[in-house]
């Protein structure tokens, strides 16, 4: 947990959420914001890395773009600098101003405006995504990571999000067949994270998560649909947001307290 914070974004809690491909980060990620909000936390927002991919024309603009293209969801087609952005807004901001951000439209297949952005009132924000806790050395990435309070890492065994990611390429239709999408997910997706040591070594706490397949590979989709619904969030990742959250709370009160004139005290 990051202890040199600043005065003016002490108030707000970051807690960035990562893992490999098919980890179930999304998942994870929802599943705890809706038990944020039934513990009577309603000042949480979930924000997607996703909607920092460069769009298609970026893509298209690059050297190699047929590389860009095929590779796309490596950390190299992703906008780290816009990011980096957002995040210092986050960390700096007085609680005055709406921080806007992207989401991944799939419906047109590039970034579009969230409808709903980072409000003053929210004080929780879950930030999922492949490269939230990425540790490349001088990059974006990890001056991203190194301005967040909590890093979860969500670890899965590789041969389950193989699995996982060919039903979802079929499901999404970037591929025909779930041979082809268990191809791309071996040549493409899991090959994005294959700098696991400084990725892991951000995360401050792992998770593992734990899926259950009857077949290998690959696996049904409706059983790929028992797999996703029994994700379950534990009270203890609640109860860890609420206390951060509460002890936050409790140094900005007494960081606006002593900068008060004693006469308003």
């Amino acid at each position: 947990m990051r202890t040199d914070r600043s005065s003016a974004g002490e108030g707000r809690l970051l807690v960035g959420i990562g893992g490999i491909p098919a980890s179930g980060k999304s998942t994870f990620a929802l599943r705890l914001l809706d038990k944020i909000h039934e513990q009577g936390h309603k000042n949480a927002i979930l924000v997607g890395l996703d909607g920092w991919h460069l769009t298609r024309e970026q893509l298209s603009a690059m050297p190699d773009p047929v590389l860009a293209h095929s590779r796309r969801g490596a950390h190299w087609t992703f906008d780290a600098e816009a990011y980096l952005a957002f995040v210092k807004q986050l960390r700096r901001n007085d609680n005055i101003n709406s921080i806007p951000f992207p989401i991944f439209s799939h419906s047109v297949k590039d970034p579009a405006p969230s409808p709903i952005p980072v409000l003053p009132a929210h004080s929780i924000v879950l930030i999922e995504g492949l490269y939230v806790l990425l540790g490349l050395p001088g990059s974006p990435w990890l001056e991203a990571s190194e301005l967040l309070d909590e890093k979860w890492l969500l670890s899965v065994d590789t041969e389950v999000a193989k699995r996982r990611l060919s039903l979802r390429h079929v499901e999404s239709g970037i591929t025909a067949t779930e041979q082809e999408g268990l191809t791309r997910a071996v040549e493409n997706d899991l090959p994005s994270m294959s700098r696991p040591l400084p990725v892991f070594r951000q995360a401050s706490t792992l998770i593992q998560m734990a899926y259950s397949c009857s077949r290998t590979p690959p696996c049904r989709r409706a059983q790929s649909i028992v797999q996703i619904s029994s994700i379950q969030v534990h009270f203890k990742w609640v109860s860890i947001i609420v206390k951060r959250v509460n002890r936050h709370k409790n140094i900005r009160a007494q960081s606006v307290t002593a900068s008060l004139h004693p006469a308003m005290r």
